[in-house]
């Protein structure tokens, strides 16, 4: 376990899988958006209830998908600028199911109100208007001007591995508080890491806030599908798959401790500039490289600190990371859940004590690897953003062949076929 493997992978082979993000996101948003979709938006902004609270003065929205679309609006009374994302129930694939998802998540975000996970300042909804009278239904959220957590960091001359420890504890801290609300998130990702404000000296430019509880669940008393605090299991894949616990690839009952999981694989990347499980580069987008990446994140077998492979004139990153944060992420990514912390936990571990003894030194190998993965990232992130939801769905076929916490050896001719076309 923990990087015991005998694995190499050059820096620049690394993908990540997952969706580029958006800065006001969830569940029926996407960076793509189509004349009808906008249309319907300016006849919901222009709807009384929503005229008397906000103005939306621009002409194209922050950004567009499915079946949502997210607006500038600026408060008619107060003059304050938000983010306001606005659901057409009247389009084809905002069916019933999707209204739970985007109410959940608005719920969800009215539950978890700390200040490091996005705000939400209010929720209404019209029962009529649009194409077919159904009404539209609107978030009122904080907005973003910060950018990306992976941005900040490549944008910076100096980037220590203080900063990247401060960085993942304001994650721990907003997911512990998350998980004492009852609310799981299950997409972790640096995409769904955002900076408030833009590193100009501001109090609040080094605030960071989770988004995107889109596909987040409630682990409640009382709630169906929830037993002693744990889901469980569905039949389905839920995150992103990279980013995935082994008792998610399973499919075995799971609970915050997914999140812990992927927190591990975050603060892998800050340090190291490359994914801990990735497909094989030879077998990148095949099934074959999936069932090889769930193999290793089942073992917890990451690609070795000591073995990073780099390129000639390069140093490994990992030289210059001090050994208590290798063990934070080998404690975080402990394959059996029963044995990995929850975040009370994690934020006991030492090397989140601020008196821990870690270097504020640049860390110059690991902000060079990190650029590399950066932009290879962004380079997919378009097609990813198509692909994701098809993805994760094709290749749940793979985790049936799952049973007591190993993957048969055997070759996936179920998944190649699901996956056909990838």
């Amino acid at each position: 376990m923990g990087g015991g493997g005998s694995k190499k992978k050059k820096a620049e082979q690394q993908q990540a899988a997952g969706a580029a993000p958006v800065q006001a996101s969830g569940a029926g948003f996407a960076q793509e958006g189509d004349t009808q979709l906008i249309s319907a938006a300016r006849i919901a902004i222009n709807d009384s209830t929503c005229k008397s609270k906000y103005n939306c003065p621009d002409a194209q929205p922050l950004g567009c998908g499915a079946y949502a679309s997210v607006w500038r609006a600026i408060d008619t009374k107060d003059g304050s600028a938000w983010a306001l994302k606005i659901i057409d129930k009247n389009h084809g694939k905002c069916d019933e199911q999707e209204m739970i998802s985007v109410r959940w998540e608005a719920k969800a975000l009215e539950v978890c109100n700390h200040p490091n996970v996005t705000g939400l300042r209010e929720v209404f909804e019209t029962s009529t208007g649009g194409a077919k009278n159904k009404g539209f239904f609107y978030l009122v959220m904080e907005v973003m001007r910060g950018g990306e957590l992976f941005d900040r960091i490549i944008e910076r001359e100096h980037y220590s591995e203080t900063d990247a420890r401060d960085a993942v504890k304001s994650m721990c801290e907003a997911l512990q508080f998350c998980h004492q609300s009852n609310v799981i998130h299950l997409d972790m990702k640096p995409e769904n890491v955002l900076y408030a404000a833009p590193d100009d000296g501001s109090p609040e430019c080094d605030i960071l806030k989770l988004c995107d509880f889109g596909i987040s669940k409630s682990t409640a008393d009382g709630v169906p599908g929830v037993l002693n605090g744990k889901i469980q299991a569905d039949g389905h894949l839920h995150g992103t798959p990279s980013y995935l616990a082994p008792e998610m690839i399973r499919r075995a009952e799971y609970d915050g401790k997914a999140d812990v999981w992927a927190i591990g694989v975050i603060t892998y990347i800050l340090l190291g500039g490359i994914p801990p499980f990735d497909e094989p580069p030879e077998l990148m987008d095949t099934p074959q490289g999936t069932e090889q990446m769930f193999k290793d994140i089942l073992r917890g077998d990451f690609y070795p600190f000591e073995e990073y492979e780099c390129d000639p004139g390069e140093e490994n990153p990992w030289n210059s990371v001090s050994e208590i944060a290798k063990n934070f992420i080998r404690t975080l990514l402990t394959p059996d859940p029963a044995k990995r912390p929850d975040f009370t936990g994690a934020l006991e571990h030492a090397w989140m004590h601020p008196e821990a003894d870690i270097s504020k030194e640049h860390l110059g190998d690991s902000h060079s690897a990190l650029k590399k993965f950066n932009a290879k990232k962004k380079f997919k992130g378009a097609i990813n953003k198509v692909r994701g939801a098809i993805r994760i769905s094709k290749i749940m076929s793979f985790a049936g062949k799952i049973k007591a916490g190993a993957i048969a050896e055997q070759e996936a001719e179920a998944l190649a076929a699901a996956a056909e076309g990838n």
